[in-house]
């Protein structure tokens, strides 16, 4: 097998619907690795898994809620658990959109069912794991209730969300919402504790009210990109046909870019400091484009 640091290797063993493996390593050029994969028999009796904490982050974007889920798993039998064949489907809120999730080197496996929500895959050996995936919500109004499924044994239940200063926090059968600040950052939550010998939480029920509109710096924003592209469209129509429409394309990026800073701003998303490198350097590319653009006309006109 190939040495040095341009490979590396792993040893996998398949067995009755799980998967063993150890840790990836790479070959050093003078010596080889004796690997020990420990294989254990498997079960699909659900009543190994527990769901020690799962926790629903909600972060509130210009116009959309980005939601991130965590999932401490753990295996408490002795043999390893294997997800049902086909794997364990779990439904995403209604309007859900671009779906995220985070890869581990083990073998649980969060995909995406389009449409539906998401599957677990996989199997799990005596132990834990913390699997997480995100997707967005578009905000439809100052209040909104969505429902997030839980179909596994839950001991700790955690949902936390930003908390700008008229927002209020929800969730079905769980305490009402505290605030507190993280590292500055100003949080809403709440969470439940169940015996673990209890059924599935089900459905997370979380109503959020008091969601703030897009601030004004996105309008503005949008007004002077808006402006910038007709003006922009007023000089390719006094110049004719012969502009590339590549520079249209690449002025038009740029504005869009220069919009989103602001929007993000307005929202929170970013600092003063980020906002004014994203603004310098898009200023400058601007320049750069419109540079470019202008001399594209000139050698038209003189060839004309």
């Amino acid at each position: 097998l190939g040495t040095g640091v341009g490979q590396a290797y792993r040893i996998n063993v398949p067995f009755d619907g799980a998967t063993y493996s150890c840790t990836p390593f790479q070959l050093p050029p003078d010596r080889g690795y004796d690997v020990r994969v420990q294989r254990l028999a498997t079960t699909h009796d659900e009543r190994a898994l527990l769901q020690v904490m799962a926790q629903t982050l909600v972060e509130i974007r210009e116009s959309r809620l980005h939601i991130i889920q965590q999932s401490q798993i753990a295996n408490v039998g002795e043999t390893t658990y294997v997800f049902p064949e086909g794997g364990l489907d779990m439904a995403l809120p209604e309007g859900w959109l671009a779906f995220q999730s985070q890869p581990v080197m083990t073998d649980q496996h969060v995909t995406e069912v389009p449409g539906e929500g998401i599957r677990l895959t996989g199997s799990l050996p005596p132990g834990s794991v913390t699997l997480a995936w995100a997707y967005d919500l578009p905000i439809s109004g100052t209040e909104m209730t969505f429902s997030v499924a839980n179909p596994l044994r839950t001991y700790i239940y955690r949902v936390i969300s930003d908390a700008p200063p008229e927002l209020h926090l929800d969730v079905e059968g769980m305490p009402r919402a505290i605030r507190f600040d993280d590292e500055g950052r100003s949080l809403l939550g709440t969470e439940v504790q169940r015996a673990p010998g209890t059924g599935p939480l089900e459905d997370v029920v979380i109503t959020l009210r008091g969601i703030p509109g897009p601030g004004p710096l996105r309008w503005i924003a949008s007004g002077i990109a808006l402006l910038f592209i007709l003006g922009g469209l007023g000089a390719m129509v006094r110049a004719g046909p012969a502009v590339s429409i590549d520079h249209a394309r690449r002025r038009r990026e740029l504005l869009d870019e220069l919009a989103a800073v602001e929007a993000e701003f307005a929202a929170g998303e970013i600092g003063p400091s980020y906002r004014q490198s994203q603004r310098d350097a898009l200023v400058r590319a601007l320049a750069a484009a419109l540079y470019d653009e202008e001399r594209a006309k000139k050698s038209v006109a003189e060839s004309a």
